[in-house]
């Protein structure tokens, strides 16, 4: 799927990285609290780790399959963090998506506004069936942003590719022909 230039809404935008948001990006993966419940190895918590990951995210943008993680910016262009998209499992229609901002952002409703954007581009203009967004069960913050964009709950299950245990929600394209997926325990 082929990244958006560039998603308005109200408040935010979203768009690819560039290079200006390196630093914030930085600062947000070394930032404990705010990197608590995200499931990334601690070497991705370092400086190194966190400098490849984001330098590997700006090198698959000059590829054929560019990973799908996108900048928040407010309006005036200040890195408030990312979020993104990825397939789960083989070409099922079904996707992951992720949100995260660095804490002084936290509590403004960006995460619920940046993700409800993205979700609504991707239903329109792609052939994703249904997006899930997993989480750790002890992350109210982040079960409150799938919940206010519209998301059901499914309960805990396990991830598909990491495996760990996580709460999950999930939304389909609207006027699908298949339902949301019942609820398993």
């Amino acid at each position: 799927m082929q990244l958006p230039r560039r998603l308005d809404t109200e408040r935010l935008v979203l768009r690819p990285f560039m290079e200006e948001d390196n630093a914030p990006f930085l600062a947000f993966m070394m930032d404990p609290i705010a990197t608590r419940y995200l499931v990334f190895p601690d070497e991705m918590r370092t400086r190194p780790g966190a400098q490849a990951l984001f330098d590997t995210v700006m090198g698959s943008y000059e590829g054929e399959a560019p990973i799908f993680s996108l900048a928040i910016t407010e309006r005036n262009g200040r890195f408030v963090g990312s979020c993104g998209l990825s397939p789960l499992g083989s070409d099922n229609g079904t996707w992951e998506c992720y949100y995260s901002l660095l804490r002084e952002f936290w509590g403004r409703g960006y995460a619920s506004e940046a993700t409800k954007a993205l979700l609504e581009w991707a239903f329109q203009t792609s052939s994703i069936r249904e997006i899930r967004a997993y989480m750790s069960p002890e992350n109210p913050n982040s079960a409150g942003v799938a919940e206010r964009i519209g998301m059901v709950d499914l309960g805990l299950q396990p991830h598909p590719v990491f495996g760990n245990e996580g709460r999950v929600f999930a939304m389909t394209r609207p006027n699908s022909q298949h339902p949301h997926p019942a609820r398993t325990t």
